[in-house]
């Protein structure tokens, strides 16, 4: 997607990347987005219990929590809701 991308748009490519584990890096590279934001929205979705930080051997890394997966299924959802009507989040 070119152009701006809306906070709820980062928040549902963050969860979708971080499904099974995902360092910060690898975050910023699936949602184009800069080091600064990510890490501002993933303070928030940590405190909000839609991702956990896991330690790991090769570094810290990330993954969406069963909150996370069902808040991700739900903004597919109305994702496809809107397009059908034309609309863009």
């Amino acid at each position: 997607m070119a152009g701006y991308k809306s906070k709820v748009q980062i928040i549902g490519d963050m969860l979708t990347c971080a499904g099974d584990g995902a360092s910060v890096s690898d975050m910023i590279q699936q949602s184009s987005t800069s080091y600064n934001r990510i890490s501002s929205i993933l303070g928030i979705l940590i405190s909000q219990g839609l991702m956990e930080q896991c330690a790991r051997r090769d570094g810290r890394k990330y993954q969406t929590s069963s909150k996370g997966q069902n808040f991700l299924q739900e903004y597919k959802a109305f994702q496809r809701f809107s397009e059908n009507y034309g609309m863009t989040i």
